[in-house]
């Protein structure tokens, strides 16, 4: 799995979340996220950056954080097929984190172990 693929597969999910009887509370259709810093300090990895949503023309941009539950030494030469499995499931819920007020979502590590 590529990187271009992990954000089109995590895109795919989003939606498909939101469009379960409106299970997520998100502003509409995502269109992309723009990955900007990628920190690999710490006990657990994280990229934050913007995710676009579309709803009926209105456009919203607000900002995502995607925990990973491991340390990742470079992202330069990380096997973007490992953090895969940061998706959720087609069943699973409460996976993804939504702060309207603040136009943020969080992707937690949840219980999955990356090692």
């Amino acid at each position: 799995m590529t990187e271009g693929q992990f954000w089109k597969e995590l895109r795919q999910r989003v939606n498909a979340g939101r469009s379960a009887d409106g299970e997520l509370p998100l502003p509409g259709y995502c269109e992309w996220f723009d990955p900007k810093n990628y920190a690999s300090r710490g006990e657990f990895a994280r990229i934050t950056g913007r995710v676009l949503f579309q709803n009926y023309g209105k456009t919203e941009r607000w900002r995502y954080t995607l925990i990973v539950n491991r340390r990742i030494p470079s992202f330069e030469e990380f096997d973007w097929a490992e953090v895969q499995d940061v998706l959720p499931t087609d069943d699973e819920a409460g996976w993804l984190l939504v702060d309207g007020e603040r136009l943020t979502i969080e992707l937690p590590p949840a219980s999955r172990n990356f090692e």
